[in-house]
């Protein structure tokens, strides 16, 4: 993470525009991402909102964590609204340590077409997994945050915490691969190529196109 985050995020605050372009600029792709990979409808709106309210919230940031897990924080809890908001109309309520993507009436991400389809199953079974576990694999492998970071986003009590969450999440990605794949085990290698693939594979999408 850029040192020079908090300095812009202040100048920001101050009504410096050029300072809140910057920003925006160094962490629009991460953003875009988080979104991309839940909602190809509706992504830009999420993540102008999530700028939005950056700013309006900025009191609450007292530089005890960095800006980008203080930024995701904010990514997440929109995200969450957004789903409990088009949730199945058979759920109460949403509920991201219980409920995946798939349980909201978003359709399926119709525009991803990829030439390993190994990369394309992955990519389906993170999108199976709850939101948790999904938001926790993407924040590490595809936004670079750190443990203390995604403790921030997800408001977790402590780095024990963190380091079990991300080995349930993967051990959650394990049995849906083998759920989709019966006989193969999803190996750390591939998993880690495939996660990278995915993660080129969203970043190269026109956002104009979608």
């Amino acid at each position: 993470m850029a040192d020079d985050d908090r300095p812009l995020f202040d100048a920001w605050c101050a009504g410096d525009l050029r300072a809140g372009n910057v920003l925006a600029k160094r962490h629009y792709a991460r953003l875009r991402r988080f979104f991309l990979s839940k909602d190809e409808s509706h992504y830009q709106d999420l993540t102008n909102r999530t700028f939005l309210e950056c700013i309006k919230s900025r009191q609450n940031f007292r530089g005890e964590c960095s800006f980008r897990g203080y930024l995701f924080a904010i990514a997440y809890r929109v995200l969450c609204r957004h789903l409990q908001e088009r949730k199945r109309k058979d759920f109460e309520s949403f509920d991201p340590e219980v409920h995946a993507v798939v349980d909201t009436g978003l359709p399926a991400m119709s525009s991803y077409v990829f030439a390993n389809q190994q990369a394309r199953m992955l990519f389906e079974c993170l999108r199976r997994l709850t939101i948790n576990a999904q938001t926790v694999l993407e924040l590490r492998y595809w936004a670079d945050l750190t443990e203390p970071e995604i403790q921030e986003v997800l408001k977790l009590k402590s780095r024990e915490t963190m380091a079990g969450r991300l080995r349930v999440a993967k051990e959650a990605l394990r049995r849906e691969w083998a759920r989709v794949q019966p006989g193969q085990v999803l190996q750390d290698a591939d998993f880690d190529a495939w996660m990278r693939e995915i993660r080129q594979h969203v970043d190269d999408k026109n956002p104009k196109k979608l």
